[in-house]
């Protein structure tokens, strides 16, 4: 959450026993509660939001958009175990079900030093892996789910998830730009040049990117996260129709990414799944749509 689109926003690291988990904050109520609630959002837990994979992300850069139009709840945007500043187990997790495994944990961890015993999920792309798996693994813990362009079910993914992965190879802010730029439907609206509430800025998104891809922690858990050896993981028809918590499913008509199957895969297979597809709507729902996703976020997050 930048300041600029969360001016109350708050940054601090989290002590998880030997781990350290990196954690944006909005409405902390040790900072003197939530603000004057919204009839969108209504009141009920706090908000975890699980950013998604690529070099450099965290859950600021991913957020600060949209957390700002749900006011009246806290927020809670931890950067995931091996992004940003927060830390993974020695010696580090190898293969994507393996380190989610690791991120799964460090989440619920940080949930018990928080004190908070049940949230909402929203989850952008491999965050949404990681909702599933709170779902499944962790039921008592979460509320309801929101899937945002989400992964994690076992099925071909985009010609735009190629690049991410192997972006090391080139590592260039050229090439993080022009691959984000690619994974939008209208990049002029979604990254307008004059600036917007509730725009994107992309020359921000690509600076902070690129200073946290230089860590090389962070390429390490990059490189662990999609080792070729490592074991897959994805919830198939079975695992998913035994999550029995209302879901809100959101994806876009045009996603290069994980494709628009995903999203209708998930709303099949969940027994208690909405689906909103959006036109003209790539792989950042939530960037590209920001007024229309908080209207369904807040909406379904009243209930």
């Amino acid at each position: 959450m930048t300041a600029e689109s969360a001016p109350d926003a708050t940054t601090r690291d989290v002590p998880i026993g030997a781990l350290t988990v990196r954690l944006h904050e909005v409405g902390d109520p040790r900072e003197g509660g939530p603000r004057e609630a919204d009839p969108r959002a209504g009141e009920g837990p706090p908000v975890l939001w699980l950013h998604g994979a690529g070099a450099g992300n965290d859950g600021a850069t991913t957020w600060g958009n949209i957390v700002p139009a749900l006011p009246g709840r806290r927020h809670l945007a931890p950067d995931l175990a091996g992004f940003g500043g927060s830390t993974l187990p020695e010696p580090m997790p190898h293969g994507l079900a393996a380190i989610t495994g690791a991120r799964i944990a460090a989440l619920v961890d940080l949930l018990d030093v928080l004190d908070v015993p049940v949230v909402d999920v929203v989850g952008h792309s491999l965050g949404g892996l990681s909702a599933l798996a709170l779902l499944a693994d962790h039921p008592t813990r979460v509320r309801r789910a929101v899937l945002v362009a989400g992964g994690g079910v076992p099925l071909r993914t985009g010609p735009l998830l190629k690049p991410m992965i192997t972006w090391y190879a080139d590592g260039t802010a050229e090439a993080m730009r022009a691959w984000l730029v690619d994974t939008v439907a209208d990049p002029a609206a979604t990254y307008p040049t004059h600036g917007q509430t509730g725009r994107v800025d992309l020359d921000d998104v690509v600076a902070r990117r690129m200073a946290s891809a230089a860590d090389p922690a962070v390429r390490a858990a990059h490189e662990s996260t999609f080792a070729r050896d490592g074991e897959p993981m994805a919830y198939d028809g079975d695992a998913l129709a035994r999550i029995e918590h209302p879901v809100l499913v959101v994806h876009g008509r045009d996603d290069l990414v994980l494709p628009p199957a995903y999203g209708r895969y998930l709303a099949e297979h969940l027994p208690h799944a909405d689906l909103v597809e959006l036109d003209r709507c790539g792989h950042w729902p939530h960037w590209e749509h920001p007024d229309s996703v908080a209207e369904h976020l807040g909406r379904f997050l009243q209930t």
